[in-house]
């Protein structure tokens, strides 16, 4: 699911219908999917675009590397949670219908 379907399914409350976990972990997964974009272009910002000298550039870049690598880990962790625990939702929905 890309970012826009997920703002989609909380902005039309269909999120409601998961359960709590789900709530809390689809949102924990998103938000570092978000972060990780956010912090993605200000690396590439600070690389190409960024007026400062060497070393202090370099600096920067390896501080924004280490955040992209936390969320990329914590987005390799947290989906094959959310994949469950999706699979789990479907069940419950095709269950009810």
């Amino acid at each position: 699911m890309g970012v826009e379907y997920y703002q989609s399914v909380v902005n039309s409350a269909l999120i409601t219908y998961y359960g709590e976990t789900t709530q809390k972990e689809l949102s924990n997964l998103y938000y570092n999917i978000s972060l990780f974009t956010e912090w993605l272009k200000e690396f590439n910002h600070v690389g190409f675009y960024s007026p400062l000298a060497e070393p202090d550039r370099s600096n920067i870049m390896t501080k924004i590397a280490q955040k992209l690598t936390n969320h990329e880990n914590e987005i390799k962790i947290k989906i094959p949670v959310v994949k469950i625990l999706l699979y789990e939702e479907i069940k419950k929905f095709k269950k009810k219908f």
